[in-house]
């Protein structure tokens, strides 16, 4: 006995008006929600046999009408507790010894007040970039490499991604039957001669 059973709701559970139960089922939903959701033992409060408790308490479960009891019931009890709750939270912002749990408990109060504050999203952006330039007779190269700013504690408001850029001037290889440089007897050392 005692042992839980998960229960799936069913679409009726929310819809419509409450409905009626048998006397044995409104006990049996009473017995639930007081013992903190012991079926079993709820079971044997209600009138089922002990044996056959855990059996039964299952069958309830799946009820439509024992699962929309025990909703409505439990939606009840949360409303009314939300009244004390909200008072514990505002004793604790004004009372409190410590800021930390003044803190904690004015932002709990604001964001269940629908004013939460922003969610941080990190874009961090990596990336190269190698350009090349042909300027009749070398060729330039360079790259830029992107590196993101520091997001840590001790970055600066505002930063901007730092960019590391390189460039290379490359000389083709002189061809050695030309008498002094033309276009067509420059060579660089990737392209394919033809």
């Amino acid at each position: 006995m005692g042992r839980r059973t998960n229960a799936v709701l069913s679409n009726e559970v929310f819809s419509g008006p409450p409905r009626p139960m048998t006397a044995k089922q409104a006990k049996y939903v009473e017995a639930y929600l007081a013992n903190g959701g012991q079926g079993g033992a709820a079971a044997v409060e209600a009138g089922y046999a002990v044996g056959s408790a855990d059996a039964a308490s299952s069958q309830l479960l799946r009820n439509p009408l024992i699962q929309q009891a025990i909703m409505r019931q439990t939606l009840t009890a949360i409303g009314l507790s939300a009244v004390p709750a909200l008072s514990v939270i505002t004793r604790l912002i004004g009372e409190a010894r410590s800021d930390y749990v003044k803190l904690e408990a004015a932002k709990d109060l604001l964001d269940r007040a629908g004013f939460a504050a922003p969610q941080r999203v990190d874009h961090r952006l990596d990336s190269s970039l190698t350009v090349s330039f042909d300027f009749g007779g070398s060729k330039t190269q360079g790259s830029v490499l992107v590196t993101p700013p520091d997001t840590g504690n001790n970055a600066q408001k505002d930063a901007f991604p730092t960019l590391d850029v390189e460039f290379s001037t490359i000389q083709p290889e002189q061809d050695p039957d030309s008498k002094g440089g033309g276009g067509k007897d420059m060579a660089f050392p990737w392209e394919s001669e033809e």
